[in-house]
């Protein structure tokens, strides 16, 4: 004789799997949380390698610029016909990058600014012409509504980018411009 489920078999049976269900949910939300910094993150980063590669490539001046003087809301990689890195008309845009989703911002400090340009060479240059090294700051939006620092980027004397979320690096930020 075929045996099925009493309705309390079945209701215990649906409440244990809710109660694993809601365990697991917490440690699910920091893993999307993870991957959308990651998305973010990564999208930068192919962004200077992409504007490096093509100033050696091309060997000319490339600048990858913040739209509306705010990272947060996007770049374009230009060609600088003048190799100037100086914002004009005389600029051609390569490549576009779209504004960081709601709750994400990423700020830069006084070495980078609003651009990172690229020499010929492969080193990167300021709008007037000299060294350029600094940081940007990825921040997420908190539960509280304040932000908090994730991941910086670092833009070395030799031009290189790399990304680091190394808690000495990233303590103490905050993610205000030009910090």
């Amino acid at each position: 004789m075929a045996r099925g489920f009493t309705l309390i078999e079945l209701l215990i049976t649906i409440g244990l799997m809710s109660l694993l269900a809601s365990l697991a949910a917490p440690s699910f939300t920091s893993i999307t949380q993870a991957a959308r910094l990651d998305a973010q993150s990564q999208r930068l980063m192919d962004a200077l390698w992409y504007t490096r590669s093509q100033a050696i490539s091309r060997g000319t001046t490339l600048t990858l610029r913040a739209i509306n003087q705010d990272w947060s809301q996007g770049w374009h990689i230009v060609s600088d016909h003048h190799d100037d890195t100086q914002s004009g008309t005389d600029q051609t845009i390569l490549r576009a990058g779209l504004a960081l989703p709601v709750g994400y911002t990423l700020n830069a400090n006084r070495g980078i600014g609003t651009a990172i340009g690229y020499r010929a060479d492969g080193r990167s240059v300021s709008p007037s012409g000299g060294l350029q090294m600094g940081t940007l700051t990825l921040c997420r939006q908190a539960a509280d509504g304040g932000l908090i620092a994730e991941e910086i980027i670092v833009i070395s004397a030799t031009g290189r980018p790399r990304r680091t979320r190394q808690p000495s690096a990233i303590t103490g930020r905050d993610c205000t411009p030009n910090d």
